[in-house]
């Protein structure tokens, strides 16, 4: 006899079995953002602090990048969430995946910010604040 989850004479794979490969692959799923944020933040530190064509493609491309994946995100579940056991496991791991996607985000904003282009001091609204009407008036000519 057999142990339950070895491969059967024609490949098949117990259910068992099949439940925890499926574990395993949401679960691997879920956490691959993680393993480019290394990346993603050494790609950020060596395109430098200035405003050049290079650092301003890297910088799109981290913003692009984890916008995309976190809008993709169903369809990246989508393989998986088909078994109703693992509904809220693969519920747990999109949040994971999200949130990873935002960390990714937020080395992207970093950068943005060591390059100077997001308005953080007062000065940078001063066009979109409103003119103040300043009026002058005296009670007479000389006096």
């Amino acid at each position: 006899m057999k142990a339950e989850g070895t491969a059967t004479p024609t490949g098949s794979v117990a259910a068992g079995n099949l439940l925890e490969l499926r574990r395993k692959k949401i679960s691997e799923l879920g956490w691959s953002p993680g393993k480019n944020l290394g990346m993603q933040a050494f790609l950020m530190w060596m395109a430098g602090s200035e405003i050049h064509i290079f650092s301003i493609m890297i910088v799109s491309m981290g913003f692009f990048n984890s916008i995309s994946a976190i809008m993709g995100t169903n369809q990246a579940f989508a393989k998986l969430d088909t078994v109703p056991e693992l509904a809220m496991e693969v519920q747990l791991h999109k949040l994971l995946y999200i949130a990873l996607n935002l960390v990714g985000l937020g080395i992207a904003m970093v950068k943005c910010y060591w390059m100077g282009l997001l308005p953080t001091a007062a000065a940078d609204w001063v066009n979109s604040t409103p003119r103040m009407a300043v009026e002058f008036s005296s009670a007479g000519f000389f006096g």
